[in-house]
């Protein structure tokens, strides 16, 4: 098992975030993105910083990737590709259920992971490799919304069905200008407040991650922004316990 994190992306890129969450890259090379398929897997690289690869399941079915979970042994995490209008060819959002920073170190040892960043790091690589793939100049610009955290106060440890429930993924101003707002959650393994619940409700991190197709569209004038994506589904009666 690796023992170095693999810190940023895999690839040697970095993007700085200016003022309201506008990117601009470096010059610094930016790799070919995954498969669709894969998308997850580079997620939890870029996301949480590490250069483990899990096991990765790729749901069809929404209901099954709800009730599945990310697993540390065997380490395993979980997709499911939100196409529009239910057209497979037209991905918008690629939701991840990641192992997060703290239960990777416990188990594969300290520095496995660099600590857990942000589910917008995965939207700015792909946003990257939009001006890599154009000249940066012709690229418009995009702001990656800072608040991204799905949160349950009555309730933390049920932040699910909020994470999944629809929401505005892409929008513009009154300028005109392109927004981008990610949505997800994590539950450390080490937090004390959700040590009553069951090991496989702990160590995950959660993210909505814009489809670098989608993306493609909007700045290329081929898609509207304002898209709502999401479901409702039911909460669970009472939080689970051990």
């Amino acid at each position: 098992m690796p023992s170095l994190p693999l810190v940023a992306a895999i690839a040697a890129w970095s993007v700085l975030a200016g003022t309201g969450g506008c990117t601009t890259q470096t010059a610094a090379r930016v790799t070919p993105a995954p498969p669709l398929a894969e998308f997850c897997l580079e997620a939890q690289r870029v996301v949480v910083r590490t250069a483990v690869t899990p096991a990765l399941v790729l749901h069809t079915d929404f209901d099954g990737f709800v009730k599945s979970k990310a697993a540390i042994e065997p380490l395993t995490i979980q997709q499911y590709i939100w196409s529009e209008n239910d057209d497979q060819a037209r991905p918008v959002m690629v939701s991840c259920k990641l192992k997060s920073a703290d239960h990777l170190n416990e188990t594969f040892g300290k520095g496995t992971s660099a600590g857990n960043g942000r589910c917008q790091d995965m939207n700015r690589l792909t946003y990257a490799r939009l001006q890599t793939a154009q000249a940066p100049a012709v690229v418009e610009r995009v702001i990656f919304e800072p608040a991204e955290v799905a949160e349950n106060p009555a309730n933390p440890g049920m932040t699910g069905p909020d994470w999944l429930k629809p929401y505005e993924m892409t929008w513009r101003d009154q300028d005109g200008v392109l927004h981008v707002r990610s949505k997800g959650f994590r539950v450390d393994w080490t937090d004390p407040q959700f040590a009553a619940m069951p090991g496989r409700f702990r160590g995950v991190q959660y993210c909505h991650l814009i489809a670098p197709e989608y993306l493609a569209r909007l700045v290329s004038g081929q898609a509207a922004a304002g898209l709502l994506v999401g479901r409702e589904v039911a909460p669970l009666a009472q939080p689970p316990t051990r």
